[in-house]
């Protein structure tokens, strides 16, 4: 397994600065699904927003805030915190992208579901997977320098 510090080390190497190891898979999940060459937040915003029109990017960001709760109790050994709080800060950040009438209780309702889903299950291992991989070549660059 990969750990906290390391997992966060991995998405700062791609260009993103997170806050913590939520913040940090929910940018990595925004990255892998918009093919983000350099994890910037800009970046990685930029590609989803090329690639995804409303409706889709609010069920992509209902799917980060499941992998974000999946992916923090797989590394650190506990969700990182109230879906409701998460849900309504998802909510917040879609209206301020231009995205209005998502319903707070919908948004909750939809991440508790994502979680559980098969689909979520495997965004958040794809999510772990491919930050590993970056670990380990970072790592692997590191030893031969």
């Amino acid at each position: 397994m990969i750990s906290a510090d390391n997992f966060i080390a991995a998405v700062r190497s791609m260009g993103c600065v997170p806050r913590d190891l939520r913040d940090a898979a929910h940018e990595a999940h925004h990255a892998i699904v918009g093919k983000a060459k350099r994890w910037t937040r800009d970046g990685i915003h930029g590609a989803l927003c090329k690639k995804l029109g409303p409706a889709e990017r609010i069920a992509d960001e209902i799917m980060a805030r499941a992998v974000e709760q999946l992916v923090t109790k797989e590394i650190a050994g506990e969700a990182c915190g109230n879906i409701e709080h998460w849900a309504m800060w998802m909510c917040m950040e879609a209206i301020k992208d231009g995205i209005n009438g998502v319903d707070p209780s919908f948004a909750a309702k939809a991440i508790h579901s994502a979680i559980e889903s098969e689909e979520g299950q495997a965004a958040a291992k794809r999510v772990i997977r491919r930050v590993k991989s970056i670990a380990r070549a970072a790592e692997a660059s590191r030893i031969s320098t």
